[in-house]
């Protein structure tokens, strides 16, 4: 397994280090593959990222009536990264449950990101998908 992230690492490195163009919709995945920053027109050498993933995951919670049910699932949500790394509108773009997709959108404000960079180094607006998983433990 630590093997694997570590070819990961090393791969996407060197994959944002020589940038990247974008004539049609493209995904890239971030360093730990759950963040994808979608860029449709011109080039941009880094996707925004979020840099308090964990912390806004841990503070979601589980709605009980999910739990009761059994449902779990991933809600993805697609943000609006401003300049200064703050999630200036969203969209959900797939959900496992209504409650589920709730319990996201009250913590979407939470996020913090670092923001995209253009291919000149200057701060941009890009949109990023942020998936968010739901799973139960016994």
């Amino acid at each position: 397994m630590l093997k694997y992230i570590k070819l990961s690492l090393s791969a996407l490195t060197a994959f944002f280090l020589f940038g990247f163009a974008a004539n049609a919709q493209t995904l890239v995945s971030s360093t730990n593959t759950d963040f994808t920053a979608v860029n449709t027109e011109e080039t941009f050498v880094v996707p925004p990222r979020p840099v308090n993933y964990s912390e806004v995951r841990n503070s979601i919670e589980y709605p009980i009536s999910c739990r009761k049910q059994g449902i779990e699932g991933k809600v993805l949500t697609k943000i609006y990264v401003g300049k200064d790394g703050s999630p200036m509108k969203y969209e959900i773009v797939k959900s496992a449950d209504k409650a589920l997709t709730e319990a996201c959108i009250e913590k979407i404000n939470a996020f913090k990101f670092e923001p995209a960079r253009d291919a000149s180094g200057n701060t941009v607006e890009r949109w990023v998908v942020v998936p968010l998983n739901f799973k139960l433990s016994i």
